[in-house]
């Protein structure tokens, strides 16, 4: 699944979603999840896993409150996840909401909110000209200075990333 990052506090990575999309069923279902972000231009990516929880309704009303009026009417107007008629019968939802909140504040959906996903694990790769690519990680283990498995089954959720583990950024054993 594909989501915006919306924030990165000192604990917690933020992202906004429809409550009602596959993605937020699949997070009811099990509340740990990865992300991964690309950088291509450098050929590395970082990786983050860990719990995943709502953020409050006041956090996502201030949120919601500072997006585009149009990304606002489209979190009404858009079913996620869900099948669609056609592009049409869309662009008439999204009028028939632009013309409801005419003139006014909208207000968020219930459906549509934030989520905090708290990381347990942070691996950042290099793609190599060689089979093997490097994998600096951190966890909240090692930050502790408690000794960390570097297997590539133990450093990474995500089968067939981490060829080897080299370079630890933190004390591992």
């Amino acid at each position: 699944r594909i989501a915006r990052l919306k924030g990165v506090a000192q604990d917690a990575v933020v992202f906004f979603t429809n409550y009602d999309s596959n993605k937020a069923q699949a997070l009811a279902a099990d509340d740990r999840a990865s992300l991964l972000f690309p950088w291509n231009e450098l050929d590395r990516q970082v990786a983050v896993a860990g719990q995943v929880m709502k953020i409050s309704a006041e956090d996502s009303d201030a949120y919601f409150s500072s997006r585009p009026r149009a990304s606002q009417l489209g979190a009404w107007a858009s079913r996620q996840s869900r099948p669609i008629e056609n592009r049409e019968a869309l662009v008439a939802q999204y009028r028939d909401m632009e013309a409801r909140h005419a003139d006014r504040d909208i207000p968020r959906p219930p459906h549509w909110g934030g989520y905090r996903l708290v990381p347990g694990r942070w691996n950042s790769g290099r793609a190599a000209s060689t089979a093997y690519t490097t994998v600096f990680a951190t966890s909240a283990a090692a930050r502790a200075g408690r000794s960390v498995d570097c297997s590539p089954e133990g450093l990474m959720p995500w089968p067939g990333l981490a060829k080897t583990c080299a370079n630890q950024a933190w004390r591992v054993k």
